[in-house]
């Protein structure tokens, strides 16, 4: 729990040393693996990462959060397709964990599977109605998948919000707006254009 409060608070090194320090006395305590794995991962030693949360799934395939860190240590390491099975084999453990569902619909937009990110995003979006970030994706999979006019609404959304994604959007709009409207780019920086039917 110390070591989870550290990690928390963003004292990786600290975390770091109680799990050291429990697997030093439990070699196989398959939680302090994982978040050792975690913290790994989060200082950029991905293959010191993988192989401590692959070990933690060897001795406990059913712990979740081995899983969910895996899947994101694929993600930082570019390999998108593992990252993705992570994701699906940690919600077939918790089906209503919102935050993997999530990951795992980013994880499905990054492997070209738009029309089911879509559906993980929407559902995502409903649990979070404020997310920012879930909304920006969920509307960067409804663009790809050519639903704009879903995604211009779900983007002027953000833009309203006015926080940190709403630049982001804004140019995305632009992006849609000039390919559906044929805007030229001149005029992208009227504020009539930005107008969302």
């Amino acid at each position: 729990e110390l070591g989870l409060l550290d990690l928390k608070q963003g004292k990786a090194q600290a975390a770091a040393a109680w799990f050291e320090m429990i697997l030093e006395r439990q070699p196989k305590h398959v939680a302090s693996l994982s978040y050792l794995g975690a913290v790994r991962t989060s200082q950029a030693k991905l293959g010191e990462g993988i192989a401590l949360l692959e070990k933690a799934l060897e001795i406990d395939p059913s712990h979740t959060d081995s899983w969910v860190n895996l899947g994101l240590a694929f993600q930082k390491s570019r390999q998108p397709e593992r990252a993705r099975e992570c994701y699906e084999r940690a919600l077939e453990l918790k089906p209503d964990d919102l935050e993997i569902v999530r990951c795992l619909a980013l994880a499905k937009a990054g492997t070209g599977q738009l029309a089911e990110s879509v559906v993980l995003l929407e559902r995502a979006a409903d649990a979070w109605p404020e997310d920012e970030v879930v909304r920006t994706c969920w509307a960067a999979a409804l663009a790809a998948s050519g639903d704009e006019r879903r995604a211009l609404e779900i983007y002027q959304w953000v833009v309203d919000k006015g926080e940190k994604l709403g630049q982001l959007a804004r140019r995305q709009m632009e992006t849609i707006k000039s390919r559906r409207f044929g805007v030229q780019q001149e005029n992208l920086g009227n504020p009539t254009v930005m107008i969302v039917n």
